[in-house]
């Protein structure tokens, strides 16, 4: 575990989203320490991801279009169980 003035300074460093590679060199600790200091809940936790914003591929169908092909789908297929019975 960190502790002492490096444990001060390796909280403000995790709130300020440093990378933690860098908060371990400043602490001289490992990288499994840091992380089993953060997770016995003396850090605060971290927001996971870039926060980028989701891309919609203008291939892909709108809902409307895959409705109409469910029930396409839907139709064809009770088609065929009523001719197999």
């Amino acid at each position: 575990m960190i502790r002492g003035p490096a444990l001060l300074t390796a909280h403000r460093m995790w709130v300020e989203g440093v990378p933690a590679a860098d908060i371990a060199a400043a602490a001289g600790c490992s990288l499994g320490t840091l992380y089993k200091t953060a997770n016995s809940g003396k850090f605060p936790r971290r927001r996971r991801g870039g926060g980028g914003t989701l891309k919609v591929d203008p291939s892909d169908p709108t809902p409307l279009q895959i409705q109409a092909r469910a029930l396409r789908l839907r139709i064809a297929h009770m088609a065929e169980r009523r001719a197999l019975g």
